[in-house]
């Protein structure tokens, strides 16, 4: 049994816990069936391209080539699902009805296709709809967090990896040495595939990826805010001391019910975003 390569003592071990951290509600847990099993080895568990080494599957990379080969595929994917026909610029509803364009992204409450007051509808007649800054209806439908991967920690872990890029190669960039050294597999992967390059690549391939797939906006987390192609969320700066709060799912929440919330959103809102 070991951690990291370094093996543990079972005769130092006088008791162990299994415990939910911060539950909700009062919880039984039934534990059956537990064992000692032999220590695996852990050595060499990642290739040179993040993948597991101890399995095959379809679609695993096994040379560089097999890059280009996906990357074809893919665009003849693509090609073959192209933007939906009846999406706008900010892929709202374009041959839906037609509301007040007044240049910005706005609510509205929408009976029979025209705006009108929630108050002089009947009961459960009409909704509540997103209207896109050219005035059409608009369902937001994106992902969050497009980015070009996260590290692993590769100190004091190396022999769980097959291989690290050395001096001279152009994937160090991904996984500079050192003492708190890490690994960005997935920019690496990118690199391999489309090249310097990569960055301009990888973003545009993605937006290609949106479109075909039928989702409109982006959130925070993307890297695809400059290249304005799909709308996008942002996150904005403001001061939620002295705002009540609660718990949801071991997160702290601000409740937005609180009297000086609008306030507040309001100042953050108004603070210049620089996220060209």
């Amino acid at each position: 049994m070991n951690v990291y390569g370094t093996s543990i003592d079972l005769s130092h071990i006088v008791a162990f816990q299994v415990f939910l951290p911060t539950p909700g509600r009062q919880t039984t847990l039934f534990l059956d069936n537990i064992r000692l099993l032999p220590s695996t080895p852990l050595s060499g568990l990642a290739d040179q391209y993040g993948q597991f080494t101890r399995a095959d599957w379809p679609g695993k990379i096994h040379q560089d080539a097999d890059f280009q080969k996906q990357d074809t595929e893919e665009r003849q994917w693509l090609a073959a699902h192209p933007k939906l026909p009846d999406r706008d610029l900010y892929g709202d509803w374009r041959d839906g009805p037609q509301l007040t364009n007044n240049g910005f992204f706005r609510t509205a409450f929408v009976l029979n296709g025209q705006e009108v007051s929630p108050g002089f509808a009947s009961a459960n007649q009409g909704r509540w709809w997103l209207v896109a800054p050219s005035g059409r209806l608009f369902f937001s439908l994106g992902v969050d967090v497009i980015n070009y991967g996260e590290t692993t920690r590769v100190a004091d872990r190396e022999s769980l990896f097959d291989w690290m890029p050395g001096p001279g190669d152009p994937l160090q960039q991904f996984s500079y040495p050192g003492a708190s050294r890490t690994a960005n597999f997935y920019g690496m992967n990118l690199y391999r595939n489309y090249g310097a390059n990569w960055r301009s690549q990888a973003r545009s391939r993605a937006l290609d990826r949106l479109n075909s797939w039928g989702l409109a906006p982006s959130a925070t987390g993307c890297d695809l805010f400059a290249a304005h192609r799909v709308p996008y969320i942002v996150s904005v700066g403001y001061d939620n001391s002295g705002l009540a709060k609660f718990f949801s799912a071991s997160q702290q929440m601000v409740d937005v019910f609180d009297a000086g919330f609008p306030a507040q959103m309001a100042a953050g809102v108004t603070e210049p975003l620089n996220r060209e």
